[in-house]
C-alpha cells in the first residue's frame, strides 16, 4: 500500500489472493469494541494495530475473490 500511496497515477488497487487463504480485511465493529475494551480512540487502536495505512490509503482499494461454485 505504500508503493500505490506513493505513485500519483494509481487511482485504485485490486488485491487478489493466492492459496487457500485470503485476508479480505477486518470487521471495524471489532476494531470499535477494542478501542472501547482499551479505553483508547479507534484512531490510535488502528495506528497501534497497524491499520490505519490500509484503512487510510489515498486510493481505493477491491478485494477480489475467486471461488468454486
Amino acid at each position: 500500500m505504500r508503493q500505490v500511496d506513493a505513485d500519483p497515477q494509481v487511482r485504485i488497487a485490486v488485491l487478489t489472493g493466492e492459496g487457500r487463504a485470503f485476508y479480505a480485511g477486518m470487521d471495524v465493529t471489532k476494531l470499535e469494541a477494542l478501542a472501547e475494551a482499551s479505553a483508547a480512540p479507534v484512531s490510535e487502536v488502528a495506528v497501534s494495530s497497524g491499520m490505519a495505512r490500509r484503512r487510510f490509503s489515498a486510493a481505493p482499494s477491491v478485494r477480489l475473490l475467486m471461488t468454486s461454485a
